[in-house]
């Protein structure tokens, strides 16, 4: 049988029936199998192949040698997504089917067990999908499979974007990402990146950061997720866990109660969860990438009149290796809860502490400045290049001990903005309502300082002529969305 005639008998196969095309039949090393390989050595990871136009049309690709991935990245780059794939071993045929079969197909787990780090250099043949492929993607989107296990690579399809909007846009999915692999597909150099190195970490991942930081281009990419609790040895305490250790329970949530001023009882019985309010879920999570591990506590004030005041939360995280927390509490008045402006506020409450919980986020990322902050958030801000950068920008002065001023005009002393951490959590909060129309917190009330020697603030009289552009100006946008919010990605 003809090479030509056993393609279209493998392709007519895989179509009709979905299975693998045995290319065994007719096709042997002695066919001239290994003379086909192109006269000089090719590159690793170097491709040349003619791809055709037709989806599942069987070509031949001459490869450098490398893994699955980076084959598939190559592909991409050249607009195939691919998804058949033969290999000839010294036993025969192997194949892959990436969309037509489950991944754990028989064939495929067997493929991938011998195939997923090495590809051999040789002769392949391969058809592509009709899939999208990472430069039909729109910016910093991602098309992955995010497997549940820590530590286990896996290919993502991305449509290009900055380092942080690709590791955010992956915290989003609830990955925390630890290893990149990314390869120019100018030059066939692959470039990799570490967040948790236990080396200096700048130094580790230089040259990426060189070259990627800003912007890594549409491309298919290797990722592998970590348990941020198991660095520097140490690991997290699920809710849970905290329940069956009662001294170090009582102690994590007297400081909550120490914060909230009231007798706010968190106990044993107390829910811990990852449920968000409907409209942070559908609309504001996806835009801001936060730890997926976070705890949200919600509970009552007793006593409370109804003002205002009853509203409120707190965010609470010991250090890098912990958890975060935040604890939601409101007014009892359920007369109150039914108007229009308590909604607003515990909306806008809320996502004020999930900026909060983004900080962690960042403080985490931020082991690549510092290796731990041992849970001090203003030690960790003004110490990163954006927390730097952010004091400068709006002219806060660190009066030490935690306390900071701002200059008599500036304006931001009408929001929230006892120091850097609060006022960066406002105009993160401000940014994010205003995307979904629902700043009128600050047509009711704004902040005022009651007793600054413990941070105290309750709310005031409305902002007059409050107007959101005056807060948000375009150079505070852009730092905001370098970085702690990602871009929309339309539907």
């Amino acid at each position: 049988m003809g090479r030509a005639a056993l393609c279209m008998r493998a392709a007519a196969l895989l179509a009709a029936a979905g299975l693998f095309a045995v290319l065994a039949a007719g096709i042997s090393a002695d066919d001239g199998y290994t003379e086909a390989v192109a006269a000089r050595v090719l590159e690793p990871i170097e491709v040349v192949a003619e791809i055709p136009e037709g989806y599942e049309t069987l070509f031949q690709i001459q490869w450098g040698g490398g893994s699955l991935s980076q084959l598939r990245g190559r592909l991409a780059g050249r607009g195939c997504a691919l998804n058949t794939l033969w290999v000839y071993g010294e036993d025969g045929w192997h194949g892959y089917n990436r969309y037509d079969l489950p991944q754990e197909f028989p064939l495929n787990q067997q493929f991938i067990e011998r195939y997923e780090q090495d590809v051999p250099a040789g002769m392949l043949y391969a058809t592509c999908a009709d899939q999208p492929v990472a430069q039909d993607l729109q910016p910093t989107q991602i098309v992955a499979d995010i497997p549940e296990e820590y530590d286990t690579l896996f290919p993502l399809q991305w449509g290009g974007g900055s380092l942080f909007q690709l590791k955010g846009r992956l915290a989003t999915m609830g990955c925390m990402v630890n290893n990149i692999s990314y390869t120019d597909p100018e030059t066939n150099r692959e470039y990799t990146y570490n967040q948790y190195t236990t080396r200096s970490p700048e130094r580790a991942n230089k040259q990426f950061l060189k070259k990627y930081e800003h912007l890594i281009p549409a491309n298919d990419i290797s990722a592998d997720c970590y348990n941020v609790c198991e660095f520097g040895g140490e690991r997290c305490l699920s809710f849970d866990e905290l329940r069956e250790q009662e001294g170090n329970f009582r102690e994590y949530f007297a400081y909550i109660r120490y914060l909230a001023r009231e007798n706010f009882e968190i106990d044993e019985t107390t829910p811990c969860t990852q449920e968000y309010h409907p409209t942070i879920q559908e609309h504001i999570l996806p835009l801001l990438p936060v730890r997926p591990d976070t705890c949200i506590v919600r509970k009552e004030k007793i006593n409370t009149s109804n003002s205002i005041g009853g509203i409120g939360g707190y965010t609470w995280y010991r250090s890098v290796n912990a958890p975060p927390f935040f604890v939601i509490h409101d007014t009892s008045s359920v007369w109150y809860k039914t108007t229009q402006e308590y909604k607003d506020l515990a909306l806008a409450t809320e996502v004020h502490e999930l900026c909060h919980i983004n900080q962690n986020y960042q403080q985490v990322q931020g082991l690549n400045t510092k290796r731990s902050f041992n849970g001090d958030d203003h030690t960790w801000f003004k110490n990163s290049p954006q927390g730097k950068q952010f004091i400068d920008m709006v002219g806060y002065r660190d009066r030490g001990n935690y306390l900071w001023s701002l200059p008599r005009n500036s304006i931001y002393r009408d929001i929230f903005s006892k120091n850097p951490i609060e006022l960066t959590a406002e105009l993160c909060s401000m940014y994010l309502l205003d995307k979904i129309g629902a700043t009128q917190k600050y047509e009711y009330r704004k902040w005022v300082v009651v007793e600054e020697s413990y941070g105290y603030f309750k709310p005031f009289s409305p902002i007059p002529n409050f107007d959101v552009n005056t807060y948000l100006t375009p150079e505070i946008r852009q730092w905001l969305e370098t970085y702690m919010i990602l871009p929309e990605i339309a539907d």
